[in-house]
């Protein structure tokens, strides 16, 4: 708490609503406090809120850790382990009656539990969340969204997609002759071999091209098991 540190005798400062006097030696606060001299450097680590101090604020630190989180907000974490007043968002069954302030914003919307004394967490374990669409077309495919936990679909919080990417397309062209050399392709078309003859002139006889399509072979595309941007993995956590 600041106030003058070369302060002259008789000198007075206001901190809040009280004035403190500085009596050469201390600041003082007579008119509030009595008769008695108290130094300014007892009281200062005594008050546990700003209204000790005159000033009118009622919150301590405990009160803003508490309360300042709504119960339902999500939060990434980068521990394994929830903090405390937070639960994994792991679609696990929970107590509707212990954990009720979060019973009483998100419902039975991902999951009813056992249909009376428990409901279930959202499940986001390795997914990537999405801002709602809200009817923008940013997400196209905002119709399709499956279902949350309670049967709602579509353009709605906590609905669900697949993972899916832009079609990819291509082409391939022959030359009709030498059909082993007349065969032009890229990009992520191959040929893995073929048979037949030649067809020149008037004369025309059976022939084959096997082609395969392998996206790994376009510089700079990586593959996996599933579509995915870069990313770090967190663990999603639900305030109760």
């Amino acid at each position: 708490m600041s106030y003058p540190t070369s302060p002259t005798t008789g000198a007075t400062h206001t901190l809040g609503n009280k004035t403190w006097t500085y009596n050469g030696t201390n600041w003082i606060n007579q008119a509030t406090l009595g008769s008695s001299d108290v130094e300014f450097s007892d009281l200062i680590g005594t008050p546990t809120t700003l209204s000790g101090y005159g000033i009118t604020d009622g919150a301590t630190s405990s009160s803003v850790s508490s309360g300042s989180v709504p119960a339902g907000m999500i939060m990434p974490n980068t521990s394994a382990t929830e903090p405390a007043g937070w639960l994994e968002c792991d679609g696990a069954a929970v107590s509707r009656s212990t954990y009720s302030a979060l019973f009483a914003v998100i419902s039975d919307d991902y999951g009813a539990g056992d249909g009376s004394t428990t409901f279930n967490l959202p499940d986001l374990r390795g997914q990537f969340v999405r801002g709602f669409a809200n009817g923008s077309s940013m997400d196209a495919d905002r119709g399709s969204r499956t279902n949350r936990g309670d049967g709602t679909t579509g353009d709605f919080v906590g609905t669900i997609q697949n993972d899916a990417i832009v079609n990819i397309v291509g082409t391939q062209s022959r030359q009709y002759g030498l059909h082993t050399t007349g065969l032009s392709l890229s990009g992520a078309y191959y040929n893995t071999g073929g048979t037949g003859s030649y067809h020149m002139g008037g004369y025309a006889g059976a022939y084959g091209h096997n082609l395969g399509f392998d996206a790994s072979r376009v510089s700079g595309v990586d593959v996996g098991s599933d579509v995915r941007p870069n990313n770090v993995q967190l663990m999603y956590c639900i305030k109760t």
